[in-house]
Order: structure tokens, then C-alpha cells, then sequence
């Protein structure tokens, strides 16, 4: 039987739900399947238990955290993609990227992964697990199979082209040819950073004159929370925002995470100088839960609504944490402080975007009923028409 590589292309860490691949690894392993491989590209907590496995160096590879050009290179040569995720993904651009690859993702149809799971026996849910949707690919191992599945995959990533995303872009902005893209960080920290200068690449081609204005010294993460302390008045950054506001007239500021370093300040002076509409764009869901990446299902971001609620969602992962009142506070001073966020989005931004349509109630109940917002999806330069 022709040999199947297995990828894992994301954080190494429990949200991600790492451990499930480990248990369908070592149990197909213990029946006798042998013909397949998983190769991991990222970094995370649990690098070092995957380095530790039996099955390490034999059925588990790891290769570290590669440029996002190699890893669209590793992710070509791969069948099928492993996104078996705890957390409640707001997107699925990993996914995305698959599937422009034509490599189908195995994965829970939730969230924003919910489009990118393509055929029912690559689902996993509370019937089929993991171990069981890599059986039947094993089993069913055939190149018709594969070949179909391919196809699908591609079929799906041409609905998220560049051309599409910028027909989209010229839609909502009515043409811009000026364009200012605001976020808290230039370091390539998660793939965020790393999509927005492909975004900037995109509008370069078009002739559009695209700049970026964001944090590019070193990220630790002691210094994002030393930004998340200073933020409330963080008067460097509104100076730099104000500074490379009139430097260039440009036609339309685009906002995407302001939350972790430019903060209110910031949003005040666009608000008191405000000559071109404001867009924002919402990628995560830091001002909707205390802890994003412990988001695993829809109903915890309904919860999170009360103040009440709120903090038992903190409780969840803070219990058993060392100087538990004062996180405990933290997290009350978190959601008072995404309330303020939202006081002066809804006042400085026109247009409101959100990745998937799924997120669309959560943010228009921060927001007031005559905000104005659109699913605005990611792409991926490398998806085609098909």
C-alpha cells in the first residue's frame, strides 16, 4: 500500500489537541497499521512530550517552526492535513492554506473550520474520533479516492481567492488607493502577523499605496504584558498613530488587533481627527473571553456576555493558579476593559469585519444595532480558480 503523510501544521499545544494525535498514532501503530507518517511544523508547550514519544523518529516527525513558505511546501507534499482542535477557531486559516494545496484537512466541523471539513469521513465528532477517520483513509487508500477528495479540496479554497478577497476590498472601501493597516505587532508571533504582509503585498500589486504602523521591537512575552499594562495610556503610541496619520493622506485606516498595545489613547485621537472612514477588523476573540485560546465551543462566548459569567469562565483555568486572587482580578479589570474598547470602536469605526459569519452576533452585541458590519473571509495568495 502506497504510503500516507499525515501533517500537523499549528501551536504544539493541548488546545490544539495534540494528545489525540498521539493516542490514534500509538493505536494504529498497536494494530498494525505502519504504512503512514505525521510530520509536526510549529513550536508550542508539548514539543518536548512529542520529541519523548516511542513513536518519535519512526511514525511522528518533527521539523520545528519553518517560514510559511516552507511549510506551504511541506503541507503540498502531505495527503492530508490533521487539525483535530480543542479551541474554536475563528477562521481556519491553516486549513484554508490546505485545502488551496489540494490536501484535505481531518478535522471537528465547528467555528470557522466548519466550510473547510469536505467530506464526512474526515469529521471528527463524538461517533468518530481521530483513530477512526485515519483508518478509514488507511483502509480506503485508493488514488480515485484521494484524487476526488483533492479536487473537492481545491474547489472549496477557490471561493477565498485574492481576486475574490480584493473584489470584496474595493466593495467595501469604494476604491481606495490610500490605505493605513494599524495592529499591535510586527513580529511574526502567529499567523496574523505574518497574513497581514501578504495583505500589504496584494494591495502593492494593485497599486495601492499600502503602510503598516505597528509595534517591530522585540515581542517577549513578558513585554506584551507590560504593553497590556501601559496600553490604558500608552501616549507613545497615539503620537506615532497621529504622526503617521498626517504624514500621507490616506484614504481609509484599517484596524485589526489595537487591544494588546495601542488601546484607547489611540482610538480617542483617530475618533478627535477623524478625516477618512475606519475599518476594524476582529481576528480573535481577546475581547470576548478572558482566555481565547481555552475557547473550545460557541456557548462559552454566550456566557461571557455577563459580567457574572464572565468570571467563571476565568475560574475555569484559574483555579488551581498560584496568586489566584490577584489573576482573579485581573480578569475583572480584562472585561471592564474590553467594555471601554468597544465604547470607542463603536465610535471610531464605520465598518466592522468578522472572518467567518458565525461571529456576527457575538461582535453586534458589543456593538450598537446600527453598527455596521461584514463578513469580510480571509484568503490565501496560492488558492486558484478552478
Amino acid at each position: 500500500m502506497k504510503k500516507i503523510n499525515f501533517i500537523f501544521v499549528w501551536r504544539i499545544s493541548h488546545e490544539k489537541w495534540v494528545h489525540l494525535i498521539f493516542t490514534a498514532t500509538q493505536k494504529l501503530v498497536d494494530r498494525w497499521y505502519t504504512n503512514f507518517t505525521v510530520d509536526f511544523i510549529w513550536s508550542g508547550s508539548l514539543v518536548d512530550e512529542l520529541m519523548q514519544h516511542s513513536l518519535y523518529g519512526t511514525y511522528l516527525l518533527y521539523h520545528g517552526r519553518l517560514p510559511k513558505e516552507q511549510t506551504i511546501t511541506w503541507m503540498s507534499k502531505a495527503q492530508y492535513t490533521l487539525m483535530p482542535s480543542l479551541f474554536l477557531e475563528t477562521f481556519g486559516l491553516v486549513a484554508l492554506d490546505s485545502l488551496a494545496c489540494g490536501v484535505p484537512v481531518i478535522g471537528e466541523k465547528k467555528g470557522g473550520l466548519t466550510p473547510f471539513i469536505i467530506d464526512e469521513h474526515l469529521e471528527i465528532s463524538q461517533q468518530q474520533w481521530l483513530y477512526d477517520c485515519m483508518q478509514y483513509i488507511l483502509e480506503h487508500n485508493t488514488e480515485t479516492y484521494l484524487v476526488w477528495l483533492q479536487q473537492k479540496a481545491l474547489d472549496t479554497a477557490s471561493r477565498y481567492t485574492t481576486q475574490r478577497r480584493l473584489d470584496k476590498f474595493w466593495q467595501l472601501s469604494k476604491n481606495c488607493k490610500k490605505l493605513l493597516l494599524v495592529s499591535d505587532y510586527a513580529q511574526d508571533i502567529w499567523w496574523i502577523e505574518n497574513y497581514l504582509f501578504q495583505l500589504q503585498g496584494v494591495f502593492q500589486k494593485q497599486w495601492v499605496l499600502c503602510d503598516l504602523f505597528w509595534k517591530t521591537k522585540r515581542v517577549t512575552w513578558w513585554r506584551r504584558k507590560l504593553d497590556l499594562v501601559v496600553a490604558a495610556m500608552n501616549v507613545y503610541a497615539m503620537i506615532g498613530l497621529w504622526k503617521k496619520n498626517i504624514s500621507k493622506p490616506y484614504e481609509l485606516v484599517w484596524l485589526h488587533s489595537v487591544q494588546r498595545w495601542f488601546w484607547r489613547l489611540s482610538l480617542a485621537f483617530l475618533w478627535r481627527t477623524k478625516k477618512q472612514p475606519v475599518r476594524c477588523m476582529y481576528h480573535d476573540f481577546w475581547l470576548l473571553h478572558p482566555f481565547p485560546s481555552s475557547v473550545y465551543w460557541e456557548d462559552q462566548l454566550d456566557l461571557a456576555e455577563s459580567f457574572y459569567w464572565y468570571m467563571q469562565e476565568g475560574k475555569k483555568i484559574l483555579w488551581n493558579k498560584r496568586w489566584y486572587f490577584g489573576w482573579w482580578c485581573l480578569v475583572g479589570a480584562k472585561y471592564l476593559y474590553s467594555i471601554w474598547m468597544f465604547f470607542w470602536l463603536r465610535k471610531v469605526v464605520d465598518v466592522h469585519l468578522v472572518p467567518s459569519a458565525y461571529l456576527l452576533p457575538y461582535i453586534q452585541r458589543k456593538l450598537s444595532n446600527g453598527s455596521h458590519i461584514e463578513v469580510f473571509s480571509h484568503f490565501v495568495s496560492h488558492a486558484r480558480d478552478v
